[in-house]
């Protein structure tokens, strides 16, 4: 194996095992291959997913509307925009980076996103 330093706009690659793994990974790590960069940050692009909507998470109270544009807006707890940022799709997988530079991943089964402990629902 080989372990290389990245920068800030470097792609990684890197897998972690706790001992010995006899099925399939239950997590992945993706980057979205179509992400562009303007003075270092990355930036949306259209999105014509059909993922794209207002998905909500009645147990947390949290309602994320993932617009065309590439944008999110999260309502947590009846606080708007209380998290904003960049998304990309491609098939059932969800890659989040919100504008105070935190990245997240989601993954729609079943018709649920499933992102971090949320499971959330088409609205």
């Amino acid at each position: 194996m080989t372990i290389m330093p990245t920068a800030p706009g470097s792609l990684a690659s890197f897998v972690v095992l706790d001992g010995v793994r006899t099925g399939p990974l239950v997590s992945q790590i993706w980057w979205p291959k179509d992400v562009s960069f303007q003075y270092g940050e990355p930036v949306p692009g259209p999105c014509d997913s059909p993922h794209v909507g207002v998905w909500s998470d009645e147990r947390a109270r949290v309602v994320q509307e993932l617009t065309p544009d590439g944008r999110y807006d999260e309502t947590r707890n009846g606080r708007r925009h209380a998290y904003r940022g960049n998304f990309w799709i491609a098939g059932d997988s969800v890659v989040y980076h919100d504008d105070l530079d935190f990245w997240a991943y989601g993954e729609v089964v079943d018709g649920v996103l499933v992102h971090a402990d949320f499971r959330f629902r088409r609205v």
